[in-house]
């Protein structure tokens, strides 16, 4: 009879236990990644998961952190709501990253575990803000510019945050990295009247001693004739020459702050990318490339200095958007040649993505790349349904 209460007991304990809420899903001003954001007071939100059925939540606390430190706490409140619960506590700082977590009760009053800490970075609290000055390459072609520069750390870096946006597409690498994981940055918007900026967090890239940034700039939908504009040759935009515009705050381990801005120490070249938009595809010229052109031990002394422009920066924001990231690499599945002798890589679904490949050919040898959806009525490659 022990055995059995026992065994009884220990039913109980796992069934309260498996029908606990749990919290998933954190998002800051709905984004899942908050990387750079300057609302002053940002919008928490998140989803509750519970193996009972009909579960509503009845209270909810959440708790911020400013490093290790607990710098706003809800207590419990007494709410359903899990969308859009605005932060209320001290003023957030520019290039600080945040933690928060969260915990809720059910409607049965059954706590769950406090949440995995996410985490929001800030972007700058205000335009003001900005040391840094909007830079072109002296000449504009239709090759895409690359612009560089080196800089001296002097100290044991701490934490260091790159703002970075341009006038065209852009992207950025230091000492021969990529910065972040966003595609087509600074993203489409109406040029007119706004332009977005990215926030990185790019500590680890940086290092004490000699360092070098490098940003390459394409045309994309700010510098193109629009494909429902085509036939007048106008632009929608009030379009500028391709630039770009970058600060780089570093903290060191002794608490003081160096910044390093796009401005005269700045030079500019061009690559292997000989024509470049949105609509029309690029045409890349492998004998061009330059390599090693965003690390710090590339010789530029052939570049040419850049045109530092006073452009105003009243029109920047922080990016409010989810960033275009690769989401998997495909391999064709099947390599079939046209009744035209068209070679066709088919990747066996409509997707968007580019080609990555290699080919050993000889020097000045021509490649031509199209894209399409469909084979004509023949079978052969069929481009008329396209811009």
């Amino acid at each position: 009879m022990k055995r059995l209460i026992l065994l009884f007991s220990a039913l109980i304990l796992c069934t309260v236990a498996s029908a606990q809420p749990s919290v998933t899903s954190l998002r800051v001003d709905r984004l899942r990644s908050a990387e750079g954001i300057d609302s002053e007071q940002p919008l928490l939100s998140w989803i509750v998961e519970s193996p009972r059925r009909s579960t509503m939540q009845s209270a909810y606390e959440i708790s911020v952190y400013e490093g290790q430190r607990r710098i706003w706490n809800t207590g419990k409140v007494l709410s359903d709501c899990s969308t859009g619960v605005r932060y209320a506590g001290p003023a957030l700082k520019s290039g600080t990253r945040y933690h928060w977590q969260v915990r809720v009760w059910d409607d049965e009053g059954r706590a769950s575990k406090w949440s995995p800490r996410s985490t929001w970075l800030m972007a700058m609290r205000s335009t003001t803000e900005w040391q840094a000055k909007w830079i072109e390459p002296e000449e504009q072609t239709a090759a895409s510019p690359l612009l560089r520069r080196t800089f001296t750390l002097r100290k044991p870096v701490a934490s260091a945050v790159a703002y970075l946006t341009a006038h065209g597409m852009y992207e950025a690498e230091i000492n021969g990295q990529k910065v972040g994981n966003s595609e087509y940055a600074p993203g489409w918007t109406s040029y007119n009247s706004r332009l977005q900026y990215q926030t990185y967090d790019v500590t680890s890239m940086l290092r004490q001693g000699r360092n070098a940034i490098g940003i390459a700039i394409g045309r994309g939908w700010y510098h193109s004739v629009l494909g429902w504009a085509a036939d007048s040759g106008r632009t929608v935009y009030n379009i500028k020459n391709l630039g770009a515009l970058a600060q780089i705050v570093v903290t060191y381990k002794d608490g003081t702050q160096e910044i390093i801005t796009s401005d005269s120490e700045w030079r500019s070249s061009t690559g292997e990318v000989v024509f470049s938009t949105i609509y029309d595809g690029e045409t890349v010229d492998a004998r061009l490339q330059q390599k090693g052109w965003s690390r710090p031990e590339f010789d530029d002394s052939q570049w040419k200095p850049i045109r530092v422009a006073d452009y105003p920066l009243t029109d920047l924001v922080a990016t409010e958007s989810e960033p275009v990231v690769i989401h998997r690499t495909m391999k064709p599945v099947e390599v079939i040649t046209t009744p035209a002798g068209e070679k066709v890589l088919d990747f066996g679904q409509n997707l968007v993505g580019r080609e990555i490949f290699t080919y050993k050919g000889k020097p000045g040898q021509k490649i031509t790349i199209s894209h399409a959806e469909v084979l004509d009525e023949k079978g052969n490659f069929y481009t008329v349904n396209l811009r």
